[in-house]
């Protein structure tokens, strides 16, 4: 049987709310050695995922176009 997203996927990942600052949620980055946290509402739905790439594309000031094929 074929592996399936279930079998490597994190259980109870650690969230940030939209309100976090950009600073805390560098901490929990470097401090849990992960490379993105998902962001929910206050209800616990996914509304969106922050990861190094979109903090790496903030901090070079180049606005990419919205798909990148490499």
């Amino acid at each position: 049987m074929p592996a399936t997203v279930a079998d490597v996927m994190t259980r109870d990942p650690i969230a940030v709310k939209p309100d976090t600052s950009l600073q805390d949620a560098l901490q929990i980055l470097a401090e849990k050695q992960i490379g993105g946290l998902p962001v929910l509402d206050e209800a616990g739905a996914v509304v969106g995922l922050l990861s190094e790439d979109d903090l790496m594309v903030r901090e070079s000031g180049v606005t990419p176009p919205p798909f990148v094929k490499f």
